[in-house]
């Protein structure tokens, strides 16, 4: 399984999703230049009422806290589509978005991302309400989009990728943000062996918690159903341990090359809990 034993409800997972939404969404209208993420996609995501809170209220959004949190979601996205643009360089093809939520990639895709076959999995309900919303919108589904809706809390990796698409002797690069919180150790596990056994060139970028009292992430809500936390050094062993060649974590002087130079509240993060791992090659670091 992907994951086991999660607390949150089906519910709470839509929200947590939108959250993320939402925080894109607020990085695009109340945030300066430069953007971390350029994201037309993700304030079509809100509706009418959430988009003008957003635009009359920023307020609430230029706290210390909400802008440590928008920085670091941001940040986990721009790491991961900078590191899909690598592996597509070395001939990466394929794509798979492990609990996409309302990820926005698939629909501002750039140029290089149309040769990509894009996958994404997640629980039928939350899918179906992201087509919904991106229906509304008038948001075109590219033809190189592919959704599996499957429970990962019942249901294997293995089992969701051999309902799609997915070419199992080719490398892939997988983008699991947000999750691995929720997830027992032991799956993790599991589901980081299965994707170390694909072909050299596969990658993964995670998000991860780290224990308590070690981590600058200011979701404390959140925190209180984490499953699972790591600190970077034991992730990394774990990572070599199951069969991933190269590790690497985001780190400050990367965060602050996303930011430039700017006159909002942005900040770079001390701590930034994203990381990639790379079966069998070399890379050029984070980029």
């Amino acid at each position: 399984m992907i994951a086991s034993g999660r607390p949150t409800t089906r519910r709470d997972a839509s929200a947590t999703a939108l959250g993320a939404a939402i925080m894109r969404a607020v990085h695009q209208v109340v945030d300066g230049e430069p953007k971390i993420v350029d994201d037309p996609i993700s304030p079509l995501f809100i509706n009418a009422e959430e988009l003008r809170e957003l635009q009359y209220d920023p307020d609430v959004f230029l706290t210390p806290v909400a802008c440590a949190m928008r920085v670091a979601v941001l940040a986990a996205s721009r790491f991961a589509e900078d590191r899909l643009a690598e592996a597509y360089r070395r001939g990466v093809t394929q794509a798979v978005i492990l609990g996409a939520g309302f990820d926005s990639f698939a629909y501002r895709q750039p140029g290089f991302a149309r040769n990509l076959k894009i996958i994404e999995l997640d629980h039928p309900s939350l899918q179906r309400a992201k087509r919904e919303r991106l229906a509304t919108a008038d948001v075109h589904v590219p033809a190189n989009v592919e959704f599996i809706g499957i429970d990962l809390d019942r249901v294997s990796l293995s089992e969701g990728l051999r309902s799609s698409t997915f070419v199992w002797n080719e490398p892939a690069f997988f983008i699991w943000l947000g999750l691995m919180p929720y997830v027992r150790e032991a799956a993790i596990v599991a589901a980081l062996r299965l994707i170390a056994t694909r072909p050299r060139g596969t990658e993964i970028v995670f998000s991860f918690a780290r224990p308590t009292g070690a981590s600058d992430d200011p979701k404390v809500e959140a925190a209180r159903a984490w499953l699972s936390r790591f600190e970077p050094g034991a992730l990394a062993k774990l990572l070599h341990m199951v069969g991933f060649s190269e590790v690497t974590f985001l780190n400050e002087d990367h965060v602050a090359r996303y930011l430039g130079q700017r006159e909002d509240e942005l900040r770079p993060l001390r701590r930034v809990n994203v990381g990639s791992g790379i079966v069998g090659t070399q890379s050029n670091g984070a980029t």
